[in-house]
């Protein structure tokens, strides 16, 4: 049986951090999206750590993940 797993995998840690834009209009630099922030979560396996931004589209639609260092705030509006 194949599908998705949910949840922390063996060896894994994540946990929500707080993030000065969190329910803000950010840039996704990779794609030139703009969106909403909606939570930062850290993954952490060994050593090694990913910061994740998770955000939801202008106007609805599908959300979408890119790593922290990617947003940025958007200005003048």
């Amino acid at each position: 049986m194949t599908g998705r797993v949910s949840g922390a995998r063996a060896g894994e840690e994540r946990r929500i951090v707080e993030h000065e834009l969190t329910g803000k209009r950010v840039r996704d630099v990779a794609n030139g999206q703009t969106g909403r922030l909606v939570e930062v979560e850290e993954y952490t396996v060994g050593s090694h750590t990913v910061t994740i931004a998770h955000l939801t589209p202008d106007g609805g639609g599908i959300g979408w993940t890119t790593a922290i260092t990617n947003i940025g705030p958007v200005t003048g509006s």
